[in-house]
């Protein structure tokens, strides 16, 4: 009895978890989230304290329609300005006696490149030098090479500027483009990254195969990432204008079709999914899931996926008091249940004992009296 008395009392003390499973979500890629995370997604809000926000440093921006052209894609390869290559030759034939540099090493104007010795009977050695700062590509040569006056011993490319060659297949819409219009170049090397560029000619030309003509683009690479043979695309902006939503690149998170943002409305934030479109310099077009004069987060929105919202944690601060006093209210009736079962046993006890005392006095009463009777 008291065995099952002690197993009741451990379930009155245990509290009960109303979320079965392992108690985690999944965010839009699989990955695993925290409880904070899924407060801000399913519709969802989180609401923060000013000093909430202040300390994620939270900014937004609202997203109003804009005139925009259709955007034109064409395919192609970064290339080197012809314009800035450097062919390095020797004024005589000669012999490559030493060389001081090596393919893909970047080199400053007039830093020595390589020595020659000419064949003519008497003459001195002589050092060719950079006359501009660039990449070494195309070295021919090794030490003992023969070479003539008319040979490219090396070549130094000025990446600086580099170009974009666009294959151009549909010469519709040649006559559309401008040199001087502005554009965008994306390469596979930098998926998440956008180049400025700019039209310089429009040649079409047929040729190649299948034959067709070519755009070229000037792009300044600036951090020097951009190099000769990488393949991407470029976005040409040509045509009739059209009013297009677009959002801030900066407030979209998630990757793939699962990419979302934060919205702020009343002080609160939801994560709300967006599909979009084309990219348009910084912006990308939202052609799903959001409504012009909609406020998002810029900056803090990553932050914030893992906030805790004021409202949820006062909720949860009540739940774990009223968890606390139904914790204390069952221990007390346990602890009632179990005086009042002990005082019960001590009755039973008691009862059980008078009763084998009553029995005992009248056996020993009804001795006495049968030895009366003898």
């Amino acid at each position: 009895m008291k065995k099952m008395y002690l197993a009741v009392a451990c379930l009155l003390l245990t509290p009960l978890n109303a979320n079965a499973g392992d108690g985690h979500a999944h965010g839009p890629d699989g990955s695993h989230i925290s409880n904070a995370f899924q407060s801000a997604g399913g519709g969802k809000v989180i609401s923060l304290s000013a000093e909430a926000e202040e300390n994620l440093e939270i900014k937004t921006e609202t997203i109003t329609p804009r005139p925009i052209a259709p955007i034109h894609t064409l395919y192609g390869r970064i290339t080197a300005d012809p314009r800035r290559v450097e062919q390095i030759t020797a004024p005589f034939s000669g012999k490559v006696e030493k060389i001081f540099v090596l393919p893909g090493s970047f080199v400053a104007r007039n830093e020595e490149l390589v020595r020659v010795i000419p064949l003519q009977v008497g003459s001195t050695p002589l050092v060719l030098k950079a006359k501009q700062g660039g990449y070494v590509t195309d070295l021919n040569v090794s030490p003992g090479h023969i070479f003539e006056p008319t040979e490219n011993l090396l070549t130094v490319n000025d990446l600086e500027v580099v170009l974009f060659e666009g294959d151009l297949f549909d010469l519709s819409n040649a006559n559309k483009i401008k040199t001087s219009h502005s554009c965008e170049v994306h390469t596979k090397r930098f998926p998440g990254k956008h180049f400025a560029c700019q039209i310089e000619t429009v040649d079409a030309t047929l040729k190649g195969n299948p034959p067709g003509g070519h755009v070229h683009a000037r792009l300044v690479n600036q951090d020097g990432g951009l190099k000769p043979g990488m393949t991407g695309e470029i976005h040409l902006a040509f045509g009739a204008q059209q009013l297009k939503l677009t959002v801030p690149e900066v407030a979209v998170l998630g990757k793939f079709e699962k990419t979302f943002v934060y919205l702020k409305n009343n002080g609160a934030y939801e994560r709300v999914f967006v599909r979009l479109g084309e990219s348009y310099g910084d912006d990308m077009e939202v052609l799903e899931g959001l409504s012009p004069g909609d406020m998002v987060v810029t900056r803090g929105h990553y932050q914030l996926q893992y906030a805790q919202s004021d409202t949820e944690h006062t909720g949860h601060h009540h739940e774990a008091s009223h968890h606390e006093a139904t914790h204390t209210h069952s221990h007390e009736d346990e602890h009632s249940h179990a005086e009042e079962r002990s005082s019960a046993d001590e009755d039973t006890d008691q009862h059980s004992h008078d009763s084998h005392r009553h029995s005992h006095d009248e056996a020993h009463d009804h001795h006495d009296h049968e030895d009366h009777q003898h």
